[in-house]
C-alpha cells in the first residue's frame, strides 16, 4: 500500500512537472515577433507669414516671397546648422506651411539675402500654429 502512495505521489510529481515546464516555456522555444510601430496621428501645422517692411519705422511691410525657412526641434541644433526637422520657402504671398510636424516646439532660421532672423514657436499637437516673420528694410 505505502509502495502503491510513493507511486502515485511520484506520477503526480511527473505530471505537475510536465506541466510546469511546458507552461514556463523551457520545453520550447518561441520567437519573438517584432511589431511594427503604428505612425503617429498627433500632428501640428505651423503656417508663417514672412514680410518686410518697407520704411525704417515698419509703419507698412510687404509679402516677402523666395526666403528660406529652416525648422529644428532645440536651440542647440539651430545654434549648430544642425538635424533640421523641416525647410522650405516662402511663396509669392510670403508663406510657408509646414504640415504634420511631431515636434512640441519649432525652432525657426529665417534667411533673406545677408539677414537672418531667429525665432521660437510652439506647435502643439492636433492645431496650427501662425506666425510672423518680419525682416527689416535694408
Amino acid at each position: 500500500m505505502i509502495t502503491l502512495k510513493f507511486k502515485l505521489i511520484g506520477f503526480i510529481f511527473a505530471v505537475l512537472s510536465s506541466l510546469c515546464l511546458f507552461a514556463c516555456g523551457e520545453d520550447r522555444i518561441e520567437e519573438e515577433v517584432e511589431e511594427e510601430m503604428p505612425m503617429s496621428t498627433l500632428v501640428a501645422h505651423l503656417d508663417i507669414k514672412v514680410t518686410k517692411c518697407i520704411d525704417a519705422a515698419c509703419s507698412d511691410r510687404i509679402p516677402l516671397p523666395g526666403a528660406d525657412i529652416t525648422l529644428y526641434e532645440n536651440i542647440e541644433d539651430r545654434g549648430n546648422f544642425i538635424n533640421e526637422v523641416r525647410k522650405g520657402m516662402s511663396n509669392v504671398e510670403g508663406r510657408a506651411v509646414f504640415n504634420n510636424l511631431q515636434i512640441g516646439c519649432a525652432f525657426i532660421r529665417a534667411e533673406d539675402a545677408d539677414i537672418e532672423i531667429l525665432e521660437k514657436e510652439n506647435t502643439p499637437v492636433n492645431s496650427t500654429s501662425y506666425m510672423e516673420i518680419i525682416f527689416p528694410v535694408e
